[in-house]
């Protein structure tokens, strides 16, 4: 991995860092549009140029933070080589970007909302005003042109830099948006729509199962034959390719829905596993013990049961459609993420380093209960604008703390209401109890195999 001197001086470096740091900051404001994903969604309805630039700016998410952060050359010579003329693309589309609307023909409803449903989410959902996404469209493309323009004028030319333009498609692959299936997949015939849905315990599930096991093991042996910094490079160019999907769904929450949700609500992190994909960038970012014990006592855990079992209310569809791909790749990169730095001696873990964790998936569940609670009862006093109220209230967490998946009914000894929602609390102390157990399983395996592989080498 080659790292880039600074081409200019102290003042000029700071101005670059607080450019780079608009760019991402806008592109997560960006992420709460319609636009953003929706583009990828249909692309029959856009120019060639307004889909380019926008695969480029995803691009961009990860190559800015490699470039600017962390000094990655190959990074800041497809910036300087490609983005200026990427940037100045993107002006030309500027009013083809800021014009789309939403409406039930281009968006579809997968989770068949009604009528009243649809409108009240949509009044939630469409909060920010046009005025704001063209500026943030214009900032985001001259942010862009300055960034790459600074790396043109301030690096010394080498004919080598043409070399990293081979990477290109490799960044515009690891951050292309996962709906951009979407549209073929609409049309594709029925019987391959039926061959590729997903349910669980089928073929799809298990082979997802064996990915995860594949991944980890490759990104293991790849990289421990790597030093210590290129080993934290790749995390955490890994976590920043993680956080890019993860703000992306906000868009699509927004136009076509994630799984069984519709509302950009569920975009606040209630799950244990969308608390974790934050957890992990910050783990690998400031390397503390604490989060790394967090980090694989919890979230390596978590990650992994959601494999097993997925409930008996979600709606992935097709394994090409968004949902499904959202979920296998993120998860996927969590599960990497929550492991990879134990696995390569970046930290340890002993049994002692089990206490904070699992305090805090304690607090957790408290919180994600008190959050989901006052959204569900702020819903019963949303009104579309002939004042009818939504037919059924909105539940931002199904299957974790508000709404039991089991067969098996749960007393009611404790319960208690606030507002319009019953919280039973045996339930909840039953949900932390079984995850704890699940966390030291895990926990007991990883040891297992370490403690195996020990063994094994001094025999050998």
């Amino acid at each position: 991995m080659q790292i880039q001197e600074k081409p200019f001086g102290k003042y000029w470096d700071i101005a670059l860092k607080v450019g780079a740091g608009l760019y991402l900051l806008f592109g997560l404001l960006q992420s709460f549009t319609f636009n953003q994903f929706h583009v990828f969604s249909r692309m029959s309805d856009f120019s060639f140029w307004l889909v380019l630039t926008e695969l480029a700016k995803m691009a961009a998410y990860l190559l800015v933070p490699l470039a600017v952060y962390l000094h990655h050359k190959k990074s800041q010579d497809i910036l300087k080589l490609l983005y200026p003329l990427f940037s100045l693309l993107s002006f030309l589309c500027l009013f083809e970007y800021a014009g789309m609307t939403k409406t039930s023909l281009n968006t579809p409803n997968r989770n068949n909302l009604d009528a009243v449903t649809m409108a009240i989410y949509d009044s939630i959902n469409l909060f920010m005003p046009r005025f704001a996404i063209l500026a943030m469209f214009v900032f985001q493309a001259a942010l862009l042109l300055s960034i790459g323009l600074y790396y043109l004028l301030g690096n010394k030319y080498r004919p080598s830099d043409w070399k990293s333009l081979a990477y290109f498609p490799l960044f515009v692959l690891i951050t292309i948006p996962l709906n951009i299936l979407s549209e073929p997949i609409s049309h594709s015939p029925e019987w391959f729509q039926q061959a590729t849905h997903f349910d669980n315990f089928t073929v799809w599930h298990f082979l997802m199962f064996g990915l995860v096991i594949f991944f980890t093991w490759l990104a293991y042996f790849l990289l421990k034959k790597a030093d210590k910094d290129k080993q934290v490079f790749y995390l955490r160019a890994m976590a920043i390719v993680l956080t890019i999907h993860f703000a992306g769904k906000d868009s699509m929450l927004i136009g076509d829905g994630y799984n069984i949700y519709n509302i950009v609500l569920s975009s606040i992190p209630l799950f244990i596993c969308d608390i974790g994909k934050i957890i992990v960038l910050l783990s690998v970012t400031l390397r503390k013990k604490i989060l790394y014990d967090i980090a694989f006592f919890v979230h390596s855990a978590g990650a992994l049961t959601v494999f097993f079992y997925f409930g008996r209310i979600q709606n992935f569809g097709s394994v090409f459609d968004y949902s499904f791909l959202y979920f296998t790749s993120t998860h996927l990169l969590l599960f990497l993420l929550s492991v990879l730095p134990i696995m390569l001696g970046h930290s340890g873990f002993r049994l002692k380093n089990c206490l904070i964790p699992i305090a805090y998936y304690g607090v957790v569940i408290l919180i994600a209960t008190g959050v989901s609670v006052l959204i569900t009862n702020a819903s019963s006093t949303w009104v579309d604008a002939e004042g009818n109220h939504l037919p059924e209230l909105l539940y931002l967490n199904f299957a974790f703390t508000q709404v039991n998946p089991l067969p098996i009914e749960v007393p009611g000894w404790l319960n208690f209401h606030i507002g319009n929602c019953e919280v039973n609390p045996l339930y909840l102390l039953g949900l932390y109890a079984v995850y704890i157990g699940l966390f030291f399983i895990f926990f007991g395996f990883q040891l297992l195999v370490s403690r195996t592989r020990r063994r094994l080498s001094r025999q050998a």
